[in-house]
């Protein structure tokens, strides 16, 4: 009888399965080999896997490791560095509040020494009287006037001065500053007995002149060429003889012919003609002439004053080719200015300063 087992498997009733028996596996030979075998090499695979999984995590973590190795390294030194520029920073810090202090004190003691100034200051001002500023007033004055008649030369703004100090001595009334007032009259005499001269005046001249200068031409074509001032007139026809009218023919051919030649002067110099950016180099040369001539008169230098005229009138006659009446007049204006004597010292008006300061030493 067939049954049926748990598996699917027929079986009869003798207790043998109606399955087919299993062929057994040949090797290579066409042996049978165990079943045995099959599981090891099995085993053996899963072996290798898992040590080649193992290995590559181990190779993964070591690398990991090693750069986070690294990190913490660059971390250190980063953290190296900042700690350095912090204690440069401390130290940068403490130099610049030491200069602080130190600053803070020369400015405290500066003020006090300046507190100290004002106060003695103060103190003096409490003790000057009246008498005092007006002192003052006068060495000013005669300051001012010495200043006007030394370096600008200006004697009436001098003498201005001196008698406003004069003023304000016998407004003190005091026989003390006699002596002053003396010498102060002296001064004044000595202003008055000077040959003034109007350096104001020379020096607004000599800058019209140079505007002049710039607004002339330097070639003037007309003064070069010599035209005829009337046209030859026709010869009016008469009734006269053959030996008459031969005459005038004669006459009228001679008159044709002077129009055809010229003569020419080789004894006289003709200066050379100039191209218009020459021109105006000259004319620049000749205001730098002009205005180191003024510069001369406010330092009283009469050497340069002449010589800076001179190369004027030079360059006038050398290259100016204007009509001879017109470059007369420039020249004679040049030679005007030179007449003036720029340098002609002034009478020393110091002493009544002089004499006021050691007054004054005195009274004290």
């Amino acid at each position: 009888m067939t049954q049926i087992s748990e598996s699917g498997t027929a079986i009869d009733s003798s207790g043998e399965s109606n399955k087919p028996p299993a062929t057994p596996p040949h090797t290579a030979q066409g042996k049978p080999v165990a079943q045995g075998s099959r599981a090891g090499l099995l085993g053996f695979s899963l072996f290798l896997l898992v040590a080649a999984a193992l290995g590559f995590t181990g190779y993964y973590g070591w690398q990991y490791q090693q750069v986070q190795i690294q990190q913490v390294n660059n971390l250190k030194a980063e953290l190296e560095n900042t700690r350095k520029q912090q204690q440069r920073l401390q130290q940068q810090f403490n130099s610049s509040q030491a200069e602080l202090d130190q600053s803070f004190d020369k400015m405290l003691n500066l003020q006090q020494e300046q507190r100290h100034a004002l106060n003695e200051t103060i103190e003096a001002l409490k003790t000057t009287d009246r008498s005092d500023w007006l002192l003052a007033e006068v060495e000013y004055l005669l300051r001012l006037a010495n200043q006007h008649a030394q370096l600008s030369g200006d004697i009436p703004a001098a003498l201005a001065l001196l008698e406003s100090a004069d003023k304000v001595l016998q407004e003190l009334n005091d026989t003390t500053w006699l002596p002053v007032r003396r010498k102060i009259a002296a001064e004044q005499a000595a202003l008055k007995l000077h040959g003034e001269m109007d350096r104001e005046g020379l020096y607004l001249r000599i800058s019209a002149f140079a505007d002049q200068i710039d607004q002339i031409a330097v070639v003037n074509l007309d003064s070069l060429v010599n035209q005829e001032s009337t046209e030859a007139a026709e010869p009016v026809v008469q009734d006269v003889g053959f030996t008459e009218q031969l005459k005038n023919n004669f006459a009228k051919i001679l008159s044709d012919l002077g129009g055809y030649i010229k003569v020419q002067h080789h004894d006289v110099s003709v200066g050379p003609l100039l191209s218009p950016t020459d021109q105006t180099y000259l004319k620049q040369n000749i205001r730098f002439m002009l205005e180191q001539a003024q510069l001369a008169i406010l330092q009283q230098r009469q050497a340069v004053y002449e010589e800076s005229l001179r190369k004027t009138a030079q360059w006038i006659q050398q290259y100016f080719q204007l009509d001879p009446a017109k470059k007369q007049k420039l020249l004679a204006e040049v030679e005007s200015f030179q007449k003036h004597n720029i340098a002609e010292p002034l009478p020393d008006i110091s002493g009544s300063l002089d004499e006021l300061k050691r007054l004054t030493k005195v009274a004290r």
